[in-house]
């Protein structure tokens, strides 16, 4: 009976906590999201189902209040719950009534704006309206408002939406007008840096490109106007700035090139060096062919990497000129290839095949870079060692245990890396009990987060929360309501199936007391 009498005071205490709003919220039933994203929640929780996520600056409809959170209705229709520390109640108010806002498309550079699935640059474009397109405001934001064009609704950024009462001109798209039979004539593109050039869709840089064109296009110039002139390229026209345009334009004569000599970068090679060729003149372009004392031919390819079947040979370049440059050279002999020092390349990461590992399964560690050799220890979160090299095949003593490897480079490879551990091993045939402490205060006020200290003879379990006995959470951690006040709260975990161990270990009871004392 005294149990049902308590149970009966806390219900009526929340509802009257539920229905009562906080005078901030009264004095302002328009409230502000802020501090980033902001989830609605199902219920006054941070367990709850996210309903949805809205941006800094969204406008909310605080309906009621419960502790820390706030029952609201967004813009778009939706109900939930939000926490009250990302609300603010003494923002910059809403430009427009909620619901009853009229505005209008507005963009200085005359181009569409787009209608967006929510408050955010990342969401999904429901459409685009041109400049003067009358809206209706369903929900004022200070980034975003949530509108009505036409007969969709979605988010238009705040910005590009006015409420003035003066009516906004718009940008009123130019019309080209062709000029009279015999007016045009021809023109090349030029600018003195050797740029590529826009052509416009309308007399101004904030009008969209057309193209890019570079020096010495040939373009008509069908109408010409200072600082814009109206051409054709092709079949396109549109607008290009006067001063890019010349009727005098002569195309430069390319330089012509003849090969004077050529030598090897190097005249001591190693294996696993690159070589290139060093020619004269510097502007020269050019094929190249490798060879060595023997005449075998090694490559033709502007560089060459030196390999181990290059040992003890000398080597050499021929190069011809292509394109604007003529006559051919040949390099001298380097001296004969030597190991040299060794060229070492650091591992920098392994990785292991499953991280989901089951009994008897062959997991396999890769060290990077590709094709990198290493030498492979396995090891378990206990700190056994379990096996070495590049597989081990898990056993039924690593079930409920993490696996990892750690790779040592071996040849001309150095360093030492770890892959992250695995998930607990499961599948194995052979249990225990399951053993060891859960622990939780004896007290712990509403408001807080409420995390076990666990000492087990394994992680691999499952939580389960209990308030009074009834279970209410299965996550790892539970935070306290208000509404759990005078309430006694357990946890209880209990080994999962195929961690090779059984049984449950529960905490001791832990009473919730009020956040603040009256």
């Amino acid at each position: 009976m005294k149990r049902f009498l308590s149970f009966a005071v806390a219900a009526a205490l929340l509802l009257s906590c539920v229905l009562i709003v906080p005078q901030t919220a009264q004095a302002a039933s328009v409230a502000y999201v802020k501090g980033g994203w902001l989830r609605l929640r199902a219920t006054p929780s941070f367990d709850a189902p996210t309903l949805a996520s809205y941006y800094t600056g969204t406008a909310v409809t605080v309906l009621s209040a419960s502790g820390s959170w706030y029952y609201v209705q967004t813009g778009d229709g939706k109900v939930g719950y939000m926490y009250g520390s990302y609300l603010s109640f003494g923002g910059t108010p809403s430009p427009t009534p909620s619901g009853s806002g009229k505005g209008v498309i507005w963009a200085a550079n005359g181009r569409d704006v787009r209608l967006r699935s929510g408050p955010g640059l990342n969401y999904g474009v429901i459409g685009s309206y041109s400049v003067g397109t009358s809206v209706t405001i369903l929900s004022a934001g200070i980034d975003w408002h949530y509108v009505k064009a036409g007969k969709q609704k979605g988010y238009i950024m705040a910005q590009y939406v006015s409420t003035s009462s003066t009516p906004v001109t718009p940008v009123t798209p130019v019309t080209p007008v062709t000029p009279p039979s015999g007016g045009s004539y021809t023109g090349y593109v030029y600018a003195a840096n050797g740029k590529k050039t826009n052509l416009r869709s309308g007399p101004g840089t904030g009008y969209p490109s057309k193209g890019l064109y570079k020096v010495g296009t040939v373009v008509t110039v069908l109408s010409h106007g200072n600082p814009w002139d109206y051409v054709q390229i092709g079949t396109t026209t549109g607008y290009m700035m006067t001063k890019y345009i010349t009727t005098s334009y002569t195309p430069p004569v390319p330089t012509t090139n003849t090969i004077a000599s050529a030598a090897v970068s190097t005249t001591t090679p190693h294996v696993g060096e690159t070589l290139s060729v060093q020619v004269n003149p510097a502007t020269a372009t050019y094929s190249c062919q490798w060879y060595n004392n023997y005449g075998t031919l090694l490559a033709n390819t502007n560089t060459y990497k030196v390999q181990d079947k290059d040992l003890g040979y000398s080597i050499m370049a021929s190069v011809t000129g292509v394109g604007y440059t003529t006559g051919t050279a040949v390099t001298g002999y380097t001296s004969p290839v030597t190991y040299g020092s060794p060229i070492t390349t650091p591992l920098t990461a392994v990785t292991v095949s499953n991280m989901n590992p089951t009994v008897n399964q062959t997991l396999t560690a890769t060290a990077q870079p590709a094709g990198s050799t290493a030498v492979y220890m396995w090891y378990r979160s206990d700190g056994s060692t379990v096996g070495s090299g590049a597989t081990y095949t898990v056993k039924s003593g690593d079930t409920g245990h993490r696996l990892y490897c750690v790779a040592t480079g071996s040849g001309s490879y150095t360093g030492t890396v770890s892959s992250g551990y695995t998930n607990p091993v499961t599948g194995g045939t052979v249990t225990q009990p399951l053993s060891g402490s859960v622990t939780l205060p004896n007290a712990v006020k509403a408001g807080v987060t409420l995390t076990p200290t666990l000492v087990l003879n394994t992680y691999a379990v499952n939580y389960s929360w209990q308030q009074n006995g009834v279970v209410i959470s299965t996550g790892s951690y539970l935070y306290v309501t208000d509404d759990m006040v005078g309430d006694d709260l357990r946890l209880t975990v209990t080994a999962q199936a195929g961690s090779g161990y059984e049984g449950s270990v529960s905490s001791s009871y832990c009473i919730v007391q009020k956040s603040v004392i009256e």
